[in-house]
């Protein structure tokens, strides 16, 4: 059986459990128990313990730490993710990491421990200066996955994207422009977090442009 004890955390119970990894290094597993801190002790105390019953030590999760940097953290489960989702999910995926989130977050030196829901709304505010909100509501949903992995694997407690609010989804936007216009307009939307569809109606020489962000 592992050890662990009770703490309290906003008011309601957790139970924290230390363990020892195949390494022989200790790690830490807090649960939140759903218990408010008034009157729930005893209740607190037994599910601790069935908790210490029946906890399995979980395997490692490669090189992945909560002490890690946050902009290395989401590098690598970039490529963990990368076996299990779609071809252009893992690009797009990897062109939003690398040409905006990591650098930022690299230049504020947090680790994922150390991230919390402030830093993202503050990403996203300066974001907003320099994309559309649609690009940002990318950018969120990338971080909630590589969070809800870091959850899942017990290097969190919490998904701290969860506490954010992102930003409203714009509507998509309808042009009409000659052909070379529309060409220049998609090489201008390349690497924005844009999407663009042109067609052309028969007999004319205009081009329907659909684009939004």
């Amino acid at each position: 059986m592992v050890a662990g004890h009770l703490s309290v955390k906003h008011g309601n119970y957790y139970a924290v459990l230390n363990y020892k990894n195949a390494k022989g290094e200790r790690k830490t597993k807090w649960v939140a128990l759903g218990l408010p801190e008034k009157g729930n002790k005893r209740k607190a105390e037994a599910e601790l313990a069935k908790l210490r019953a029946e906890f399995e030590i979980p395997e490692e999760v490669g090189d992945l730490s909560s002490d890690m940097l946050f902009a290395d953290y989401l590098l690598e489960w970039l490529e963990i993710a990368r076996g299990r989702i779609a071809i252009a999910t893992y690009s797009s995926y990897s062109g939003l990491i690398k040409s905006s989130i990591a650098p930022y977050f690299r230049k504020k030196k947090l680790t994922l421990r150390e991230l919390e829901a402030r830093h993202l709304q503050m990403f996203y505010s300066e974001m907003l200066k320099k994309v559309k909100p649609n690009t940002v509501i990318h950018y969120h949903a990338v971080i909630h996955s590589a969070l809800k992995y870091a959850v899942k694997t017990d290097m969190l407690v919490q998904n701290v994207a969860d506490k954010v609010d992102r930003p409203k989804k714009t509507a998509f936007s309808r042009c009409f422009s000659r052909r070379r216009k529309c060409r220049r307009c998609l090489k201008r939307c390349a690497g924005q977090g844009w999407s663009c569809r042109c067609w052309s109606p028969p007999s004319t020489a205009s081009a329907v442009g659909r684009c939004w962000g």
